[in-house]
């Protein structure tokens, strides 16, 4: 595993010293790297498991000028390596790092979609002023982050953005509750108040000089059995639009479930989320995947 971290200010001293809290992610290099308008740091730990470590480190200068921090692995790396051949991709150090960097400077988020693989990734698009955090589908790799005085920190372990974050030492009350009700933590909310993180499948846009999250983008749908045999099924929504579009379409369908367990609803920006406890009469659901 590697590490990847940031903060958008010019802050080194945090940004290395949140390379070292988490430096068992990391023995084969680090490095911190901050944009010349002072905009953006970023720092990275190093585990090389393609190629010469030499040739790995990060953060990762893009051809098209844009810079990228990532973790995690391209299992179709040979095939998009083979496809993308003479197509624009050099393929020089052998490492994905250099693939993903190119991939997203010629596609941009589109790339993603290309891409077998478990990833946590920072890539900064300077033209732009936008910096897009992704975790892949499967939610395999963690990446955390918070919006903060000073605009976005993120990292991929909680431990070194905690006094970054004010109040973040409080416990939120709406993970605790949800774990507590279905043995896992599926929300956007982590344990420490005002820390998220990046929900499995999903990327985010966030606006530099707006300090802002302009886009999310979500890649899938949850159906989770908790430990009491609660169901929770969550429904995401690339925009608040269609999220509204599926409230107005789904009248019939949530009134039925309605009349069949017992029944507990809430609602937040992006996610529309159904709970249903364990005295449930039926076993079987049936779901159209909202166009």
């Amino acid at each position: 595993m590697c590490g990847i971290y940031g903060i958008t200010e010019h802050n080194p001293t945090f940004i290395q010293k949140y390379i070292q809290t988490c430096k068992h992610r990391g023995p084969d290099g680090e490095k911190v790297w901050w944009d010349p308008d002072h905009k953006l740091t970023l720092g990275h730990n190093l585990l090389s498991i393609m190629a010469n470590p030499q040739l790995s480190i990060q953060p990762w200068k893009t051809p098209k000028g844009n810079t990228l921090v990532y973790n995690g692995e391209i299992f179709n790396y040979y095939e998009l390596k083979q496809k993308y051949n003479g197509k624009g991709f050099a393929g020089i150090t052998g490492c994905d790092t250099e693939l993903l960097a190119w991939g997203l400077d010629e596609f941009g988020l589109d790339f993603i979609d290309e891409i077998d693989s478990m990833h946590g990734f920072a890539y900064y698009r300077k033209d732009e002023q936008q910096l897009w955090l992704s975790r892949d589908h499967a939610g395999i790799k963690p990446l955390y982050y918070a919006q903060v005085k000073e605009g976005l920190v993120f990292g991929s372990e909680i431990k070194g953005m905690i006094d970054k974050v004010p109040g973040s030492r409080k416990m939120d009350n709406l993970a605790v509750s949800f774990m507590a009700r279905t043995g896992i933590n599926a929300l956007r909310n982590t344990f420490f108040t005002g820390i998220k993180k990046l929900l499995a499948g999903e990327t985010i846009v966030y606006d530099i000089a707006k300090k802002q999250i302009t886009k999310f983008n979500f890649q899938s749908l949850n159906i989770m059995i908790g430990k009491e045999g609660d169901l929770s099924i969550f429904i995401k929504f690339n925009t608040i639009d269609k999220l509204k579009k599926f409230e107005n379409e789904s009248n019939q369908f949530i009134e039925d479930l309605k009349k069949t367990f017992v029944f507990k609803e809430n609602q937040y920006a992006g996610v529309f989320v159904y709970n249903y406890e364990s005295e449930a009469t039926s076993s079987q659901i049936k779901m159209t995947e909202p166009v």
